[in-house]
C-alpha cells in the first residue's frame, strides 16, 4: 500500500506501474479475505468439534468456546484480526485439553477415591471445571494435587493390604484361623 501511495503522489509514475501496483495491492486484500474465511472456518469446526466432546459443558471450556466466538463476530465487523481468531482457537485447544486431562485424572482415582485427600483433591477439580472463571493454572494444580493424593493414597492402601495379608497369614499358621471369633 505504501509503494501504491508513493508512486500516486510521484507524478512522473506512469499507467503501467499505477496498474501493476494495484493489480498487488488488490491481490494482497484477496489473500488476506481468502485467508479470514478459512481462519473463521477453522473456528466454526473447532467449535463444532469441541462441542461434540465430553469436555463442552465444562465452566472453563464453555468460556473458551463463548470468547471464540465472539472473537469470530467481532471479525465480521472488523474489529478483529485473523491473528485474533487463531488465539482464540489456540486458547480454546488449550483449555480443552487441560480439561481433558483433568476428567481422565478424575478418572483415574481407582479404590483410593473414597480416601479423605483423594476425595477432597477431587471435590475441588470438579468444582473448578464447573467455573467458568477457572483459571488454567488452577485446574493444573488440582490435576497435580489429586494425582500426588492418588499416588499417597495408593502407596498407603498397599501398604495396609500388605499389613492385612500378613496378618491372614499368621492367623492361618498359627491355627487362629480355624477359631470362629477370628473367621467371622
Amino acid at each position: 500500500m505504501a509503494d501504491l501511495q508513493a508512486a500516486l503522489a510521484d507524478p512522473t509514475t506512469d499507467t503501467e506501474t499505477l496498474e501493476a501496483l494495484t493489480t498487488a495491492l488488490n491481490k494482497v486484500g484477496d489473500d488476506a479475505k481468502v485467508a479470514r474465511e478459512a481462519m473463521q472456518q477453522s473456528a466454526s469446526n473447532s467449535v463444532t468439534t469441541t462441542q461434540a466432546g465430553s469436555t463442552a459443558t465444562t465452566g472453563p471450556v464453555a468460556a473458551a468456546i463463548k470468547a471464540l466466538q465472539d472473537v469470530q463476530s467481532q471479525a465480521d465487523q472488523g474489529k478483529a484480526t485473523t491473528a485474533d481468531i487463531q488465539k482464540a482457537i489456540d486458547n480454546l485447544n488449550q483449555v480443552n485439553q487441560i480439561v481433558t486431562a483433568a476428567q481422565t485424572a478424575l478418572g483415574n482415582q481407582g479404590v483410593v477415591g473414597n480416601e479423605t485427600a483423594t476425595g477432597g483433591a477431587a471435590s475441588h477439580l470438579t468444582d473448578l471445571l464447573a467455573d467458568p472463571n477457572a483459571t488454567l493454572a488452577d485446574i493444573e494444580a488440582a490435576i497435580s494435587a489429586l494425582m500426588q493424593n492418588v499416588s499417597t493414597n495408593s502407596t498407603e492402601r498397599d501398604a495396609a493390604q500388605k499389613a492385612a495379608d500378613a496378618a491372614v497369614s499368621d492367623a492361618a499358621a498359627k491355627g487362629v484361623s480355624q477359631n470362629k471369633a477370628v473367621a467371622t
